[in-house]
């Protein structure tokens, strides 16, 4: 069904610079009947949804189609936004959380519907980053992908209570100090290499990131962070955060049901 559907998209292939925006087409799929339908707001919509859903499918081909030194973009599998919908900070936000590993998303006025294009990660290619990854990809199931990940991080991690940072990647060689953005940013980064759907997540007023993931069937929260310094198993993959709440509730459910369908039913 879905390579009918592909198929059916790129039999109209639009020219680059030839649609203006808002311009309407035949959409390839409603993708947001299988969401969740309490994510939906009115700066989050269903059309926006089926625009970041189709990017984050298509994604290969799309950043296969985007050429950095034009900044042109493939808008042969893409579902712009109707026609006077305004690009917002909520949208935004969702391709932020969104950007992975290998893929950025991005959303812009000029080109107002959700696209991918290539990220480079030198920090993943370190060959000792690089091997942690590779163990992790061998465990059977994503929690237990999940829970490795975290193992290694905190032993490899102490908190930075003197302010002396250790950069992430260097730490997973020797050792380091960190502070929460580093425990999250790690996990975030070679979990995602791994496979797993996870998000850093964070609260502005306590000045606090942490981690999301999504393992067999269910969104958990670590803060690595609380778990290296207390031991705690309130902070190890539970399905809610002990303490914190984290920013941006909306922009995040949106970005879950992006990457999972279903999952925050």
């Amino acid at each position: 069904m879905l390579k009918k559907v592909f198929a059916g998209v790129m039999a109209c292939i639009l020219l680059l610079g030839g649609i203006p925006a808002g311009a309407a087409f035949d959409q390839p799929a409603d993708y947001s009947q299988d969401a969740n339908p309490a994510i939906f707001t009115p700066s989050l919509t269903r059309e926006f949804y089926n625009s970041a859903r189709q990017a984050y499918l298509h994604s290969a081909e799309m950043a296969a189609g985007y050429d950095h030194d034009t900044v042109m973009l493939d808008r042969s599998i893409t579902i712009p936004l109707p026609a006077g919908m305004a690009v917002n900070e909520d949208m935004r936000g969702v391709c932020n959380r969104l950007g992975g590993v290998t893929y950025r998303f991005n959303i812009t006025e000029i080109n107002p519907f959700v696209y991918a294009y290539p990220r480079m990660d030198a920090d993943l290619e370190k060959p000792h980053v690089r091997a942690i990854i590779e163990t992790a990809q061998t465990q059977e199931t994503d929690r237990e992908k999940a829970e490795y990940l975290a193992e290694v991080i905190c032993g490899k991690l102490e908190y930075a209570y003197d302010g002396k940072i250790t950069e992430w990647s260097e730490a997973m060689e020797n050792g380091g100090k960190a502070v929460c953005s580093g425990y999250a940013t790690a996990f975030n980064r070679m979990g995602r290499a791994a496979g797993l759907l996870t998000f850093m997540v964070g609260s502005q007023s306590q000045n606090h990131a942490w981690n999301v993931v999504y393992c067999d069937g269910e969104w958990l929260t670590v803060d690595l962070t609380h778990y290296d310094t207390s031991g705690k198993e309130a902070n190890w993959f539970q399905p809610n955060h002990p303490k914190f709440t984290p920013d941006c509730e909306e922009t995040l459910r949106f970005a879950k049901e992006v990457m999972m369908p279903n999952s925050t039913k």
